[in-house]
């Protein structure tokens, strides 16, 4: 888990720390996922979710077929931004640097079970790698 979360956190994570590391930023996390804290950001969530049923309302107008991964994704997205940075990501509507980034991070992780070389040790990943997470911080940063 570490090696495939790495290229998105850089190894700090709630989910790969261990130790006093993990203890501290749990406890500084627990809050916010207290039953109290959840129920405040309700209509944050339903905000982001009903601007999600008005762009399907607008895509089922002309009676085609259409996916519907990336409109969750950007729901989905949406609701992190609002719930977890305080902001309006509204990648729903636009593209946003973060959403962009993050994206490409996933696209450009690599499970270790390639059979292809090329694929797995693909040399521009480390740069790529490196290219988003800056993106990402230079949002996030402007964010906070």
């Amino acid at each position: 888990m570490k090696q495939f979360l790495k290229p998105i956190s850089e190894g700090l994570d709630i989910v790969t720390m261990e130790g006093v590391l993990w203890k501290t930023w749990r406890g500084i996390f627990n809050p916010g996922f207290s039953a109290g804290h959840l129920m405040t950001l309700t209509s944050s969530i339903i905000e982001e979710t009903h601007r999600f049923c008005k762009i399907l309302q607008e895509h089922s107008l002309d009676g085609a077929v259409f996916k519907m991964k990336a409109f969750t994704d950007n729901l989905t997205m949406d609701v992190i931004g609002k719930v977890f940075l305080g902001t309006k990501l509204n990648s729903q509507r636009a593209r946003n640097p973060l959403v962009d980034g993050l994206r490409m991070q996933v696209r450009w992780l690599t499970f270790g079970a390639e059979v292809n070389p090329f694929t797995r040790y693909n040399p521009i990943r480390p740069l790529v790698h490196w290219y988003n997470i800056r993106r990402m911080n230079n949002y996030v940063s402007k964010e906070i």
